[in-house]
């Protein structure tokens, strides 16, 4: 066998190979974006808070204010805080600023706000939209926490006003129409931005989530394992289950893995089983859907006049769909759709985030595809490697040995010739199988390899044009094992003539054989019956005995069970397994049953 380390740089070459032209492309942002995107938080303060304090320094100048109590004192707390705003943007706009600077700067913007505001009349101050600065700056730096307190703070400070000595305001008393509207706008403001901080702060801990994504497993049969994935995106999208549907380049299959209640299952479907997995004008967008009516509103986005059906009411039926959030993916062998069902919250970065899951999980099949294609390749490698090893060494000693028995029934009586002539039958019929093999082995796929076994890099593969007559071929191999086994056997083909590829027919007669072995070894049968169905899509086999079945529990088992819990014939389950079909078994006193799928590819 080749080496594991030259298997994985195969891998690393076919997968750089594979996605060099699927980059995804980042449109360049506006200019004033990008500008605005390279600003800290910090240093949008910082301007901030020098804007605002120069303008309340000129607007007192335009507009005096000698007739306040406190006039003087505004001035100068005015000309304080406009230095003071002067000085940290010079000295705290580059670098990293402490936390604790971050907390004096807070107390200081709160002080000078309000000190403004109780200097040019308390509540009914012009200058009381100061007060959302400091309310605003904690919103950035401590999303809802800081807006949420801040509000409540504000809010208390605005009572304390407006009970204050109104001699601050000469000749005038409060306005309470101003208090009420300024206490009312503080609160609604604090709510709202304390809205934003929230989803600020959930969008910065999904995003961290996503970036830490679990390892990918390597799974060994058909199904990529999801599982760790799915788990992972459920938990980030704070989703109850999450549900991926698929197809692959090359198999006539619907694959589903579906995570919920704490359990992944996998399954496959018969391809057109959900025709249409959401509506064809949205076959390459991602959308969400809240409620109901989100349907109409999504036609009305895309200019779909008639009403729209955006998910396929089998699909929504099956699984229980109402609320979800779906996105597409399409990479070089497969693609699909990742559905993030029941999330909390129907927020529109629901949509972006449920893209980032699909393209993750896409690069998880995409991998399982390549892996199981260089396995597939590395077991050609090695099947012709043992065809030469048996066409140079068993094959010549059978012929050898058949070639005496030859000769020494020339010599023999009658009764002894009669004896031998059977075991001389059995031993040209392996000879037979054995060059069967040797020649599949060469002529039904084959790619070129390189000195060390491995596909030439950009290689085709050819496939043989031979085909598989399953009515003829299974007969012959049914023939073989009802000498060898003394048995009965019958076979029915539907439609008659019906016809497979060669390297797909193959498969059949070894899992015939071992089914009447099994059959007449551990179930004492005299009698198999075999149909086999010739599908669109598949082979469907089913094998029937009358024997007294397998010892242990009877019963229907499932395909999930059969190789959970490794009921039945180990060989039959192998090859099974080895052309990615369906295996059902139905176990009882009077008899088993198989039922195996397989794919046409």
């Amino acid at each position: 066998m080749p080496s594991i380390q030259k298997k994985e740089e195969y891998t690393n070459k076919v997968i750089q190979l594979r996605w060099k032209d699927n980059q995804m492309n980042t449109n360049k942002r506006p200019t004033f974006t990008a500008a605005a995107l390279r600003l800290s938080v910090e240093n949008v303060v910082n301007i901030s808070r020098l804007a605002l304090s120069s303008l309340s320094l000129v607007a007192l100048s335009i507009d005096p204010i000698d007739n306040y109590k406190f006039a003087s004192y505004a001035y100068i707390a005015s000309t304080m805080y406009a230095v003071y705003a002067a000085l940290t943007y010079l000295f705290n706009s580059t670098g990293r600023t402490p936390k604790l600077v971050h907390a004096f700067s807070y107390v200081a913007d709160f002080s000078f706000s309000s000190a403004l505001v109780f200097l040019t009349g308390g509540a009914s101050s012009p200058l009381s939209m100061l007060l959302s600065f400091p309310l605003l700056v904690a919103t950035l730096r401590w999303n809802w926490r800081g807006a949420i307190t801040t509000s409540a703070l504000l809010i208390a400070l605005l009572v304390g006003l407006s009970f204050a000595d109104d001699g601050a305001l000469t000749g005038a008393h409060d306005d309470i129409n101003r208090f009420v509207i300024g206490g009312a706008f503080l609160l609604v403001a604090g709510l709202m931005l304390g809205h934003v901080g929230a989803f600020r702060e959930r969008s910065l801990e999904r995003l961290a989530a996503l970036a830490s994504w679990p390892p990918e497993v390597a799974a060994a049969g058909e199904f990529p394992q999801l599982e760790p994935s799915l788990v992972h995106a459920a938990a980030t999208m704070r989703a109850n289950r999450v549900l991926v549907l698929w197809e692959q380049e090359n198999e006539p299959f619907l694959f589903i893995s579906v995570w919920g209640s704490g359990k992944c299952k996998s399954r496959r479907e018969e391809p057109g089983t959900y025709d249409g997995l959401v509506a064809p004008e949205l076959a390459q967008t991602a959308f969400m859907i809240g409620e109901p009516q989100h349907d109409r509103a999504i036609a009305k986005q895309i200019g779909c006049s008639e009403p729209l059906q955006s998910l396929n009411r089998s699909l929504a039926w099956d699984y229980g769909i109402t609320r979800f959030v779906t996105a597409p993916f399409t990479t070089q062998n497969s693609s699909g759709r990742v559905f993030i069902l029941e999330p909390d919250s129907t927020s529109g970065e629901l949509i972006a985030l449920t893209s980032i899951v699909a393209n993750r999980v896409s690069i998880e099949i995409e991998h399982h595809i390549l892996r199981m294609e260089l396995d597939a390749i590395a077991a050609s490698a090695e099947r012709a490697r043992l065809a030469r090893d048996m066409h140079d060494g068993v094959l010549q000693t059978l012929t050898a040995i058949g070639l005496r028995l030859a000769s020494g029934m020339e010599n023999a009586g009658q009764s002894n010739i009669d004896t031998l002539n059977e075991p001389r039958e059995m031993l040209a019929d392996a000879q037979r199988r054995l060059r069967e093999f040797v020649n599949s082995a060469y002529v039904d796929k084959r790619i070129p390899l390189d000195g060390g076994g491995f596909p030439i890099m950009g290689a085709t593969e050819v496939t043989s044009k031979r085909v598989f007559d399953l009515e003829v071929d299974c007969s012959k191999a049914l023939g073989e094992a009802r000498r060898h086994w003394k048995c009965s056997t019958h076979l029915r083909v539907s439609p008659q003539g019906a016809q497979v590829a060669h390297h797909i027919g193959r498969q059949i007669p070894p899992i015939l054989a071992e089914a009447v072995a099994n059959a007449i070894q551990h179930g004492g049968a005299s009698t198999i019956n075999v149909e086999i169905t010739r599908r669109v899509h598949s082979l469907e086999l089913t094998i029937s005995d009358d024997g007294t079945g397998l010892p242990g529990p009877t019963g229907e088992f499932d395909y999930e069970t059969v190789f959970l819990q490794k009921v039945g014939p180990k060989t039959i389950r192998d090859r099974v397994l080895e052309v990615r079909g369906d295996l059902t078994i139905s176990n009882s006193s009077s008899g088993l049953t198989l039922k195996i799928g397989i794919p046409i590819r």
